[in-house]
């Protein structure tokens, strides 16, 4: 078959399943969300931006509601922009949508599909959510937390030695945090070995999570043509991705494995796992190397956005930073730096920074979900396998 004629079944592999999709969609009994008129076949899909989709999907909330429904090459997509819409849904629901849908490039290609924030619903994403949970129960809080105040004794001191590298100082403070209780690893400057690996497995996930990016995710038989196509470069990014996102989870793992073996590990997530079972199956031990990296690729750069979030708005309102400021002397005093026990006694400081949570929105559309069967809410149809995104934009806008 030439060239051509792959093109041309490809085409019309397309149009027989969009085809389906819309038969299977004028079958249902119950109506869908109301959204946005599109065309024939390809539904939505020209209407849906590459970039900054929540704040389409904002727009057309205000004319279609907080359940909206969009079609995208005969998929559904069900748009949530209300808090209740999203609890009602994905809470109080959560046994049908807590699964995720497949993600060709980030989940499959990548490898992010084995890690907890892309991994479908089952034993697997369980166990990995019963260990993250027991690992950070109220009776490890103590713990944890002076740890978070030594490393915040420690970030003073930079931001005072070098106020102009403040940004390089936080990411060096949240890479110390994460990588100290995960892997019980003491990161001394942000050149680290480790922590320049993580900060390029986390744009990695950033990049390859991002809607539109990459066409795969839209067509995903793309990922069984053959390397030599035109247009298949994203084969290429995405091995170099999982090679990345492997040898980070490989090293750092058998880093504390070692040390475990010599009795030196110092108290850490991993460390915990490995003294626990040190002999485990391959499957067991895979989750323990992909549980461990959750805590970095998902929160260090989150975490590290919001503290130059914060560095913003006190620079932007000097009023704001003076109040919290007088907050923190009255409660704390001129001895000490805050901690933990203080918070319940700094309310306009825990203000704030719920502020600052709003106004920087780490990520405006969460992560998304699937809908593991068809179901009805407010007297629509969500059917089975539709992407369910929750426009988190649209609620703290």
């Amino acid at each position: 078959m030439g060239f051509t004629g792959i093109i041309y079944a490809i085409c019309v592999c397309i149009l027989i399943f969009t085809a389906a999709s819309w038969l299977r969609k004028q079958r249902a009994r119950w109506p869908y969300p109301p959204g946005p008129s599109g065309l024939p076949i390809v539904g939505n899909t020209f209407q849906v931006p590459l970039t900054e989709q929540w704040l389409k999907y904002a727009e057309w909330a205000k004319t279609y509601g907080d359940v909206m429904h969009l079609s995208v090459l005969g998929r559904s997509i069900i748009v949530l922009s209300s808090a209740s819409a999203i609890s009602d849904l994905l809470d109080k629901r959560s046994v049908h949508y807590s699964d995720r849908p497949v993600v060709p490039m980030a989940g499959e290609m990548v490898g992010f599909s084995r890690y907890i924030a892309l991994e479908h619903y089952g034993g697997r994403l369980k166990e990995g959510r019963k260990l993250i949970t027991n690992s950070l129960s109220t009776r490890n809080m103590p713990e944890v937390q002076r740890m978070q105040e030594m490393k915040v004794i420690h970030l003073v001191s930079r931001l005072m030695s070098s106020p102009a590298d403040f940004r390089l100082n936080l990411r060096w403070f949240m890479a110390s945090v994460v990588f100290q209780y995960s892997h019980g690893y003491e990161v001394e400057t942000f050149e680290d070995y480790y922590v320049k690996l993580a900060e390029q497995v986390a744009e990695d996930f950033s990049r390859a999570v991002q809607p539109g990016k990459f066409l795969v995710d839209s067509l995903p038989f793309l990922m069984h043509v053959p390397d030599w196509m035109p247009g298949t470069g994203f084969k290429a990014t995405a091995g170099a991705m999982a090679e990345r996102l492997q040898r980070l989870a490989d090293e750092s793992y058998h880093h504390v494995q070692t040390q475990v073996a010599r009795g030196t590990a110092p108290p850490s997530f991993t460390a915990n796992l490995i003294e626990n079972n040190p002999h485990p199956t391959p499957d067991e031990e895979d989750m323990y190397k992909t549980t461990a990296m959750v805590f970095y690729v998902a929160g260090a750069d989150t975490t590290t956005s919001v503290l130059e979030a914060l560095f913003l708005a006190m620079t932007l309102y000097p009023d704001i930073q003076q109040k919290a400021q007088a907050e923190v002397d009255r409660v704390v005093g001129f001895d000490r730096l805050p901690n933990f026990s203080d918070r319940l006694q700094l309310p306009y400081v825990e203000g704030l920074i719920k502020e600052i949570y709003r106004l920087n929105q780490v990520f405006p559309l969460a992560l998304p979900h699937c809908a593991t069967q068809d179901g009805v809410y407010a007297g629509y149809h969500i059917p089975e396998k539709s992407i369910v995104i929750a426009n988190s934009w649209s609620v703290v806008d």
